[in-house]
């Protein structure tokens, strides 16, 4: 009888001793909150049962900061570079090696052999790229290994030389693993990976695992307000609180305080925020000065836009028309600037992909105009929006 999904995860855990948990490029805010909450426990759980874990991801918008309060595992890197060893071996059966030493010019390296006996035969010399030192790679939330972004361009390898867990809960993950533990209905990935080590490794759920599965729950759930909250996520929260989560503490860390600069770049796009068409689309400005003044950058305005959805909740789009940092003078000769604008449109409708081009990966639309000022980008966005509205 073929073995489960989940019996295939505990086998692959039994026998490995080192695994690459990979997580995708920065999602919206929630979605990867989650995402990193859910790699954290599950990392935890691995040391817990003597597996080495490394978790690799490329921290843009500085999550690591964010989620600092977590338990947090031995192994956290940002990038794959330096995975994987180039070997030159020589065979020293017939004639032994009694030094080597390498010598470094400004374009080239040269290793230098020293044999015991004449000169090496070059049928006792071989080169080639030594294995990874992972068992296995644990993708987490990620739809397609095209979610990884720049992570996965620097050793497209691992995707052909690794077996691959998928762990993910959207409709949209195209099972590209050797094991694909995908749940639709699951809430958040936290809740999956939860679930998963209860059945598998039951006594590897410490307090501090607890507290990663619990925080992920929280933060894709909203404080267990947003609809798509199942009972089972009531039922995992219930369980890790068991195990000693902290509840409060992490509702406090999460939706209560917030790193100083970020709440700086909260507050300038807050006094600015705008509403249209009776409050059914609100817009917001972020200049490239308010960025260099919070020593913030664009990869927080997700996260505005989230703090303004929850104030904003029957708003048919919000919108962010920002200049990326340090932009101001670029176009000072012709007069104009390049201004970009992250849409949310939440649960409703799709925009024109002629007009808005597709939706991101993220869940947010982006455009971008070249005009003189930030107001004319925005009177631009909302035109269009406008029109949009009229149609439905």
């Amino acid at each position: 009888m073929a073995l489960s999904p989940t019996e295939q995860f505990q086998k692959i855990l039994a026998s490995a001793q080192h695994l690459l948990v990979i997580i995708p490029e920065e999602t919206t805010p929630q979605i990867h909150g989650d995402i990193i909450a859910a790699s954290y426990g599950l990392a935890l759980v691995c040391e817990a049962i003597g597996i080495e874990a490394t978790i690799a991801y490329d921290d843009t918008a500085n999550y690591r900061e964010m989620y600092a309060f977590l338990p947090q595992p031995k192994n956290i890197r940002h990038s794959l570079s330096h995975t994987r060893d180039f070997v030159l071996t020589f065979k020293t059966a017939h004639n032994d090696v009694t030094n080597i030493r390498s010598e470094r010019t400004e374009d080239t390296v040269e290793i230098r052999v020293t044999p015991k006996n004449g000169t090496i035969d070059s049928r006792d010399f071989s080169f080639g790229l030594a294995d990874f030192p992972y068992d296995a790679m644990i993708a987490v939330g990620a739809p397609d290994k095209e979610s990884f972004g720049p992570l996965g361009l620097q050793m497209p390898d691992l995707f052909y030389d690794l077996p691959i867990i998928n762990i993910d809960r959207g409709g949209a993950n195209e099972q590209y693993g050797h094991i694909n533990i995908v749940t639709l209905t699951a809430s958040s990935v936290s809740e999956i990976m939860a679930n998963l080590c209860q059945k598998t490794y039951p006594d590897a759920i410490t307090k501090e695992v607890a507290q990663c599965f619990l925080a992920g729950v929280i933060v894709a759930t909203d404080s267990f307000r947003a609809t798509h909250t199942t009972p089972r996520a009531l039922t995992i929260a219930s369980t890790m609180i068991e195990h000693g989560a902290n509840q409060q503490l992490i509702i406090d860390e999460l939706f209560s305080s917030q790193p100083l600069a970020r709440l700086k770049l909260w507050g300038k796009a807050l006094t600015r925020l705008t509403t249209h068409e009776d409050g059914k689309i609100v817009t917001t400005l972020i200049s490239s000065e308010d960025f260099t003044s919070t020593n913030t950058t664009h990869h927080l305005i997700p996260s505005i836009i989230t703090k303004i959805r929850s104030n904003h909740t029957k708003a048919d789009y919000i919108a962010i028309i920002y200049q990326e940092k340090d932009q101001h003078e670029v176009g000072e000769s012709t007069g104009t600037h390049q201004f970009y604008c992250l849409i949310d449109t939440s649960s409703k409708a799709n925009l024109p992909e002629e007009v808005f081009g597709p939706k991101e990966k993220s869940g947010f639309y982006e455009i971008a105009f070249r005009v003189p000022d930030a107001q004319e980008a925005q009177q631009n966005l909302v035109t269009l929006l406008q029109k949009n509205l009229t149609k439905k």
